[in-house]
């Protein structure tokens, strides 16, 4: 049985079977507020939910795309303690962009994933940022502050880089190949 499972275990987004993508989101949740913050300590969050999220926007049906997208936002909005939804709507309108200009863009150049994953990153950021100002009376928006979510930025970008690579040399199955 071992045998006949062991093939499609691939840590990766996007992999063809709900299940293990699921499975997948549920690790990388799992690594995104054990592991890594353990890591980097204090003075880097690292956000390795959104690019994961962004990577099967991009690549999946908007159903399955929908499911995924849920399934890290509930991960996300259980083990944070901003207001309820937040997670979802920012999320959400991640998800309604992407699907709209998914089929406009070629996704076998690597411009409009870095510009994907920057968006995605500042939308999410700027999101937390302004829903914590908002509910939060002693917010800091110092130079450290700053920093920080600049950093956390720029991580969010490459470590969607690394996980969009087999897309890039791939190409979608929509794209249609030009010669």
């Amino acid at each position: 049985m071992v045998e006949t499972v062991l093939p499609h275990l691939k840590f990766r987004p996007a992999s063809g079977k709900l299940w293990l993508d699921a499975l997948c989101l549920l690790i990388v949740g799992a690594l995104h507020f054990t592991i890594i913050p353990t890591l980097t300590g204090s003075w880097l969050a690292v956000d390795v939910m959104t690019p994961w999220l962004v990577t099967v926007f991009v690549v999946e049906k908007l159903p399955r795309a929908a499911f995924i997208g849920l399934v890290g936002s509930i991960v996300l909005e259980t083990q944070s303690s901003t207001t309820a939804g937040m997670y979802v709507c920012a999320y959400w309108v991640t998800l309604c962009v992407l699907q709209l200009t998914r089929a406009t863009l070629s996704w076998r150049h690597i411009f409009p994933w870095v510009v994907t994953y920057l968006l995605s990153a500042i939308w999410v950021i700027g999101f937390e940022t302004f829903v914590g100002a908002v509910y939060e009376s002693g917010y800091q928006f110092d130079a450290k502050f700053l920093t920080a979510q600049f950093a956390r930025v720029l991580a969010a970008m490459l470590i969607g880089l690394i996980l969009s690579h087999r897309f890039r040399t791939l190409g979608l199955a929509e794209e249609e190949v030009v010669v």
